[in-house]
């Protein structure tokens, strides 16, 4: 077994090393003395260390997709990185661990960006894997721990809870969650009860483009009755996006002031939510499509004063929002959208250790809509 070797722009990645998990320490500044030894000339080589890094997967696949983002992320952020795996196979009760370093050329010589450890854990073994960061993060660093299994975090039970008691801050990503609505539940309750950690769902980033435009385009002096006299929402989306319209729709009750009043499962594929605004009815449709991407397709906004309009925003590939106005004062329009690929979201989190409170905001409504819900 032995883990792949990803390669980034100017940054490299030694061969990963074998060691046992008690010499990891002794190896790892083995591994320091080698690189410097191994400079060139009058080169040199130092050290960038901002934080520590945990990523934990359920799979080896998983593993793989993280192998590819880690340069980008730490060509940004050089940090101590301790990659995760536990794997599934029922075999013998045991832990591999590797090692390798990254580094990328400076001026003057060489900078190392990162140490990893990446442990591979069967089954039985993976109640020893939160024992690894306690003894292998750099103590004096703040720790972010990136989950990046599929299984909603509170749902995973010891392992989370035990992984993210040596964490500062965490990160996931709800797109994927096989049972949405009790995931959402899970873990707004989970958030509504921790003070002590920063948390993050990369899905929210997302969903900054989507927030600007409809801000945008329903501005009261853009649409002067669009916002103040709405009557319905229908959102269309992609397999394994509905936490991510979730979101969106809790985002707009939050900053709108709409209180959930009722909610129901209509089919596999579609909910919907009546929410009220003092005594104004708003009624939310959501509907996923059988194919496609996992991510929102359309948002149709449809409001009723003086002559009534409908908006609609729409997806255009993977670069680009479009918005076109029926019966409203909406110009067509479409815009261009940053790039926001995994590795560049998990970066700039990892920058931004404080609690976002709109963020928060938008999880009490998701958890008010998710318990509705479940009644």
């Amino acid at each position: 077994m032995s883990a792949a070797k990803p390669v980034y722009h100017d940054i490299h990645c030694s061969s990963p090393v074998q060691v046992s998990l008690s010499d990891i320490e002794k190896e790892l500044t083995g591994l320091w003395h080698s690189l410097n030894r191994d400079a060139a000339g009058s080169q040199t080589l130092t050290r960038a260390c901002m934080s520590n890094l945990v990523v934990y997967c359920d799979l080896r696949s998983e593993a793989d997709a993280v192998l590819q983002d880690l340069p980008k992320i730490l060509e940004v952020h050089p940090a101590r990185v301790l990659l995760l795996i536990g794997e599934t196979e029922r075999t013998n009760d045991d832990l591999k661990a590797y090692l390798s370093i990254y580094y990328s050329p400076v001026s003057d010589g060489w900078q190392l960006c990162a140490e990893q450890v990446t442990v591979y854990c069967r089954q039985n073994a993976a109640r020893r894997l939160p024992s690894i960061p306690r003894a292998l993060c750099v103590g004096d660093l703040p720790t972010t721990l990136w989950w990046v299994s599929s299984q909603p975090p509170p749902l995973a039970g010891e392992i989370f809870y035990s992984l993210a008691d040596n964490a500062d801050q965490i990160i996931f990503d709800s797109i994927g969650w096989k049972n949405p609505v009790k995931g959402v539940l899970a873990v707004t309750q989970w958030i509504a009860g921790n003070d002590s950690h920063v948390i993050y769902n990369l899905a929210w980033r997302r969903l900054k483009a989507w927030r600007k435009l409809i801000s945008e385009a329903l501005d009261p002096v853009v649409a002067p009755d669009a916002l103040a006299t709405v009557s319905r929402l229908e959102i269309e989306h992609g397999p394994h996006a509905l936490p991510v319209a979730w979101l969106l729709v809790g985002w707009l009750a939050a900053r709108l002031k709409w209180q959930p009043v009722e909610g129901r499962l209509l089919s596999q594929s579609a909910m919907t939510w009546h929410f009220e605004c003092g005594k104004d009815p708003i009624d939310v449709l959501v509907k996923r499509r059988d194919e496609g991407d996992a991510w929102i397709d359309q948002l149709l906004w449809s409001w009723s004063g003086n002559a009534g309009g409908t908006v609609m925003f729409y997806q255009l590939g993977e670069r680009k929002l479009g918005v076109s106005g029926k019966g409203a004062p909406v110009a067509e329009t479409v815009v261009a959208i940053p790039e926001s690929d995994r590795a560049r979201l998990v970066a700039a989190q990892m920058a931004h250790r404080f609690h976002d409170e709109l963020f928060e905001d938008v999880l009490e409504v998701s958890n008010r809509m998710a318990a509705i819900l479940l009644k």
